[in-house]
Formats: structure tokens, C-alpha cells, sequence
């Protein structure tokens, strides 16, 4: 993956070190959260592919909102499930990579930070996801594969050091 640049509205947001043609594409997914023994934990899946991420996926025809289709793909990646959301606003990672050597793909990810049900049983979905883990909040950039994945999980960690308890 690339590192993000800055371009205007007619140039690509991310680096493309080939001028190859952009394809944009945007992605959704849930941050799962909870709260353990006074202090918040992050959960992070392993793809496949091998890298750490967070749980995403794309719309699908039958999805009502970009937030259906982000519990959508928490559910089947994980089996959990939302018990609420920790902020109405979303959090972003924007990256780019070379997809199938004929075009330079332009990704958005958008986040929502949510709370998940205490006795989900996790089932991932081998087709993808080959392991996960619960994180301390502040220790899931050492793990993340991608530099856009670390610098996102910091400012996950510094909005939960502030997420007031109900």
C-alpha cells in the first residue's frame, strides 16, 4: 500500500506511482470495542492475505445504509454483533494499491467506533479471516500490518482515552 498524498479534486488523493487510471472505491466496517477491566480493548481481525485490519466490507443491493452494510460485515466476519455505538461520527483510512496491474485503486474505509454484545461467540469467516484478537486500545497500531491501519488505530485509541462512561 501506498502512503496518502495530497492532490486536488481532479488528481488522485493517494500516491500512484505509475499514473495508472483510478478506480475509487469505498469500503465500510464497524470498530469493535470493549471495555475490560478499566480500560478499553479493540478487536482486529488477520486476513487471509496475511495483514491486520479492521473488520470492512462493500454494499450490497440489499443494504437500507452504509451502517447496515458496515454490522452486515461485522456479523459475517465475526458473528458479533453492534450493542451501541460509541460516537456518531465515523473514522476514515484512505490508501491506494495497484490492482490487477491495470489500474490504481483509490480506497476509503469508513469506520463506526461501536460497543459489541459481551457473549457474542466469535465464528469467523474462514474464506477471509484466518485469526483476531482483543487488543489493548493503545497497542493496536503495533500490531496493524499498514501504515494507514496504524495511524488510524492511534486516533481510535486517543477518541477512547476520551469516550465518557455512561
Amino acid at each position: 500500500m501506498a502512503s496518502s498524498g495530497s492532490g486536488s479534486s481532479s488528481t488522485p488523493k493517494v500516491w500512484n506511482p505509475d499514473n495508472l487510471p483510478v478506480v475509487k472505491d469505498k469500503s465500510l466496517g464497524i470498530i469493535p470495542c470493549r471495555y475490560k477491566a478499566g480500560s478499553w480493548e479493540v478487536f482486529i481481525i488477520q486476513q487471509r492475505a496475511g495483514y491486520w485490519c479492521f473488520c470492512k466490507g462493500h454494499p450490497k443491493a440489499t443494504d437500507k445504509s452504509e451502517y447496515e452494510t458496515a454490522c452486515r460485515e461485522l456479523k459475517e466476519e465475526t458473528n458479533m454483533e453492534v450493542k451501541k455505538l460509541l460516537f456518531e461520527d465515523k473514522v476514515q483510512e484512505q490508501y491506494g494499491f495497484n490492482y490487477k496491474k491495470h489500474a490504481w485503486k483509490d480506497k476509503t474505509v469508513e469506520y463506526w467506533l461501536a460497543e459489541v454484545i459481551d457473549d457474542s461467540v466469535i465464528k469467523l469467516q474462514v474464506e477471509e479471516v484466518q485469526a483476531f484478537k482483543w487488543i489493548p486500545a493503545g497497542e493496536v497500531h503495533k500490531q496493524m500490518t499498514y501504515f494507514q491501519a496504524k495511524e488510524l488505530s492511534k486516533s481510535v485509541a486517543e477518541k477512547l482515552a476520551n469516550y465518557k462512561l455512561e
